[in-house]
């Protein structure tokens, strides 16, 4: 309970340590599995207080706890400083947004923006009255930009960008960036952007060309959904390997038990066999397959059933004319999840990073290509499973 009490008094919350040891939220291998539902059942009453444990707890270790117990320190010591008639430490002079990011504040007014894609009436004072800033013909741009919320995971500071339909998530960051120049912790991670939920409790990685006001209107009409700003390790971004393969645990299709099962990547699918097939023959009478064209691929933050709870995956179908989450209450959301999906688990953060990444990497050389499957010529591939077996 101690590292839990120093963690919640290191995020600025310390009257909580009582809320999580009454209900046993006394280990630290729990943090990172909490979710909003748990917070106001123990007592969290305030959405802001519950919306810093979350993205706390994200990246939850004892080094963040010695980081930001550090940084407690130094500011306590500069207000003694103060107290004391002693000139403090000048701060070093920084931008108003990065200032406003480090108390947590935004200075901005209500009517000021980030930098938005300009409409075309006022393109006329530019050179190139056809194009876009990213590139564009103008005649295939949105001129009415809508906000989309953006927020820092490393600071939880929320900002709104004004962008269009054709702004990819590649933009998006380029813009975030841009305009608040949020530090890194080390200079080699990479700025990411992913879609975040909490019902159901998953996350996606934006690909770089993928069009953010498309993404977002897939969402699940539950509370929770966010865009977030992500500083990723390279080693979290995962390697594409177009012919991965390797050992990994799936949940079965009609019993849902847990098997452990050989993968490999195979065009539009990964089939699994239930050991490494050793010839031909082996490798094309596969125990089943799970098809990834026209899906989504999620991480899913904590899925209690699997045998790691925090290193799943899972594929979830895009069918046409029809919305990715059911627009019902939240059960039913969750209960399509848990039941439409199909469930993967990797036996680390970097493997399950892999296996994601391959399969972005194909269904992007498949979009490339110009592969459009659901035709005479290209019929959809389906999906199989072995019921008997699994």
């Amino acid at each position: 309970m101690e590292e839990v009490a120093a963690w919640l008094e290191a995020i600025k919350l310390p009257q909580y340590v009582e809320n999580f040891k009454d209900n046993g939220y006394d280990d630290p291998s729990i943090i990172t599995s909490l979710d909003d539902v748990d917070l106001e059942h123990i007592g969290v009453a305030l959405p802001g207080h519950r919306k810093r444990i979350l993205v706390q707890a994200a990246r939850y270790s004892p080094e963040e706890v010695q980081r930001l117990n550090q940084v407690k320190a130094s500011q306590q010591q500069q207000q003694q400083q103060q107290q004391q008639g002693k000139p403090a430490a000048k701060p070093r002079p920084q931008p108003r947004s990065r200032q406003s990011e480090s108390d947590g504040k935004d200075s901005r007014s209500p009517n000021d923006s980030l930098p938005a894609v300009p409409s075309a009436t006022k393109s006329s004072n530019s050179n190139n009255s056809n194009s876009s800033p990213f590139g564009r013909p103008l005649s295939v741009v949105n001129d009415t930009p809508e906000d989309v919320a953006i927020q820092h995971e490393g600071t939880a500071v929320i900002r709104p960008l004004a962008i269009t339909s054709v702004v990819t998530a590649k933009e998006v960051i380029d813009m975030f960036v841009k305009a608040t120049t949020p530090m890194k912790t080390d200079p080699d991670n990479v700025w990411t952007l992913f879609e975040t939920f909490e019902n159901p409790p998953v996350e996606r990685r934006l690909r770089p060309n993928e069009f953010v006001l498309k993404s977002k209107r897939n969402w699940p009409k539950t509370e929770g959904c966010r865009f977030l700003l992500r500083e990723m390790p390279t080693r979290l971004l995962g390697q594409a390997d177009s012919n991965k393969t390797g050992k990994l645990d799936k949940r079965g299709g009609r019993h849902k038990s847990w098997k452990s099962r050989f993968f490999a990547m195979q065009d539009t699918k990964i089939n699994y066999y239930s050991k490494l097939p050793t010839s031909t023959k082996q490798q094309e009478n596969p125990v089943g397959a799970y098809v990834f064209v026209n899906h989504l691929v999620y991480n899913v933050k904590y899925y209690k059933k699997a045998p790691r709870p925090h290193l799943c995956f899972c594929l979830r179908p895009i069918k046409e004319n029809a919305p990715v989450w059911p627009d019902g209450d939240a059960k039913e959301v969750y209960d399509e999840f848990d039941n439409g999906c199909k469930f993967i688990c990797a036996n680390s953060e970097e493997e399950r990073a892999d296996w994601v990444a391959s399969i972005l990497k194909r269904q992007q050389d498949l979009i490339d290509q110009g592969a459009v499957y659901g035709t005479a010529e290209m019929p959809m591939p389906q999906s199989f499973e072995n019921d008997d077996e699994d």
